[in-house]
């Protein structure tokens, strides 16, 4: 849920794929400048996977958003709220990935259309053949409750029953694997390989929304759309692409953590990485500061393939479902998030944050949400009230990863509307005091970020206002928050 909890739909209602809906809502924490621009990372080897020279049919071509008039389309149709949830209802309700399936089917090799066992990364890790690295030990999380605001809301986040229980990040070597972009879901023979996070009965994916597969969960099986007639092939490297990789929050949570703990274990200091393809340059710039200049770093993207000798697989660290599958409206996760890789992440970015933000105020930070998406629609009222507290206006989406790890690292209290800039709260210290504003509804994840930051020692509360604009989107909806539910949060600040 970066932003509203539904893993694709993160960041103002998308995860930034290149088909459908989903993609339309995409936005990224940081202007244009890149590492490359500023010169403030050092740049690695880079490899880039030609978009244009796999053969695809040009009707899956189309259909998979790598036409120039889908991007076109979806640039503009994203800005409208009306449009964002036609799409996503049309798509969900009449279900056009089966019209995708029709067409793929008499375009792509008979050997392609076969359903796949989908298996878990463990199990496939237990194999006899299958060599194995332990990256973190076993680690059992205990989740406290989370203060609401007002409490006449009715809300309950009190502490999950069970405890979270994360076993050892595991890094599994592949033989004869082959990978897509946009997505973590792995071909290995007859099996499609996933992580163990995964729960096929309750969670869609974002492969089957944007027409690049066909799950049957009960089942356990796949039938892998995506098509790359002119698959690359390469002797050795380490998966790092995901449906969600695009979305700052998603990244932060799900995918730069692993790279983090990968790229610090000496066994793998020359396996070259391979991430999804146009990235964000603040994405682009925490990725650089961890593989550093000497790694090769390959990128993917959507529509084309990557066959390795031996690909490196790393377990989980963070996941939030997509979305949930028809008739699955409860036991759904709020997000998991191990840790031990998340405090590894911050400490491999301790660096950056050495010097305090000059200005004066920054210890009290407001985190102004720009997005067309779950918008604070009383947003200049709440800036005022801030403001007159001591607080400083901080835009994340104007700021550079360094900026923004810096601000946070520094910062006492943090108050911002629900967005994928708030993924920026694993940045903490611990002890520092964060208030998240959202909208109230019944399929609002709210645990999301207390499960990504309380394990860190981050003290967390929510104020929870009324969803008034944009219903139609559900949990995406702009909001209003009353200022004096806010001033209350406040006061329990002061007295601390």
């Amino acid at each position: 849920m970066p932003d509203d909890g539904s893993r694709g739909q993160a960041n103002g209602g998308g995860d930034a794929e290149t088909c459908a809906v989903a993609a339309m809502d995409a936005t990224h924490t940081g202007d244009s400048r890149t590492p490359e621009s500023d010169g403030s990372v050092a740049r690695p080897s880079l490899h880039r996977i030609d978009p244009r020279a796999g053969r695809e049919h040009i009707a899956l071509r189309w259909w998979s958003g790598n036409s120039r008039v889908w991007r076109i389309a979806r640039e503009m149709l994203k800005r409208i709220p009306f449009a964002r949830a036609s799409v996503r209802w049309t798509l969900r309700t009449f279900r056009f990935h089966r019209l995708y399936f029709y067409l793929w089917y008499f375009a792509v090799p008979a050997t392609q259309r076969r359903w796949r066992q989908l298996c878990r990364l463990s199990a496939y890790a237990g194999r006899p053949d299958v060599s194995t690295f332990a990256l973190t030990a076993a680690v059992q999380v205990e989740l406290g409750g989370i203060p609401v605001f007002p409490s006449s809301k009715g809300l309950s986040l009190a502490a999950p029953d069970e405890k979270s229980a994360f076993g050892e990040v595991l890094v599994a070597a592949v033989e004869n694997a082959t990978i897509h972009g946009k997505t973590n879901l792995i071909d290995a023979g007859d099996q499609v390989i996933h992580h163990d996070f995964y729960d096929f009965e309750h969670d869609s994916t974002s492969e089957e929304l944007h027409g690049r597969a066909i799950v049957d969960a009960g089942n356990s099986r796949i039938r892998r759309l995506d098509y790359d007639a002119e698959a690359v092939r390469l002797p050795l490297g380490a998966a790092f692409v995901d449906a969600c990789a695009a979305n700052y929050a998603h990244w932060l949570s799900e995918v730069l953590p692993r790279i983090v703990l990968f790229c610090g274990d000496d066994r793998f200091r020359d396996v070259p990485v391979v991430v999804d393809a146009d990235l964000h340059g603040n994405i682009l710039e925490s990725l650089y500061s961890i593989v550093g200049s000497d790694r090769e770093v390959i990128t993917l993207p959507v529509g084309r393939s990557i066959s390795f000798d031996l690909l490196y697989v790393t377990g989980a660290t963070g996941y939030v479902p997509f979305g949930r599958r028809p008739g699955k409206v409860t036991g759904h996760s709020h997000g998991l998030f191990n840790p031990v890789a998340a405090d590894a992440m911050r400490k491999a970015f301790r660096e950056i944050g050495v010097q305090r933000p000059d200005r004066g105020t920054a210890r009290r930070i407001f985190l102004k949400r720009n997005s067309t998406g779950r918008r604070l629609l009383n947003s200049s009222v709440i800036e005022r009230l801030l403001l007159d507290r001591g607080f400083h206006i901080f835009e994340p989406e104007k700021s550079s990863f360094a900026e923004q790890v810096s601000m946070f690292r520094w910062a006492d209290v943090v108050v911002g509307a629900t967005g994928a800039a708030c993924a920026n709260i694993v940045f903490c210290r611990p002890g520092t005091r964060v208030g998240i504003l959202m909208g109230k509804h019944r399929d609002m994840p709210y645990r999301y970020w207390a499960n990504m930051a309380c394990p860190l020692g981050v003290d967390m509360s929510y104020v929870v206002g009324r969803i008034e604009a944009s219903r139609s989107l559900g949990i995406h909806g702009d909001f209003r928050v009353d200022p004096d539910d806010l001033i209350d949060f406040l006061d329990t600040v002061a007295s601390a």
